[in-house]
């Protein structure tokens, strides 16, 4: 790697940051699954069939808040 004004050093700090990110990142998705699975649920329990359940939860999906997204 070519080094130039200090980028390579940049580019480590960069890395360690993303690094101390990863467990929090992968928490989040475990969240994010445990919403789309309950979201997809109480369609099921609404009326609507399994796959109408799991095109609605694939295409709309849950947003960050926890609410459907468009």
């Amino acid at each position: 790697m070519r080094v130039i004004n200090g980028t390579k050093q940049e580019i480590g700090s960069q890395l360690d940051a993303l690094r101390q990110a990863i467990p929090l990142q992968l928490e989040l998705y475990s969240e994010i699954a445990k919403l789309h699975k309950a979201y997809y649920n109480e369609l099921v329990k609404a009326g609507f069939s399994k796959e109408e359940a799991l095109h609605i939860v694939t295409v709309q999906g849950v947003g960050g808040n926890g609410q459907p997204s468009n």
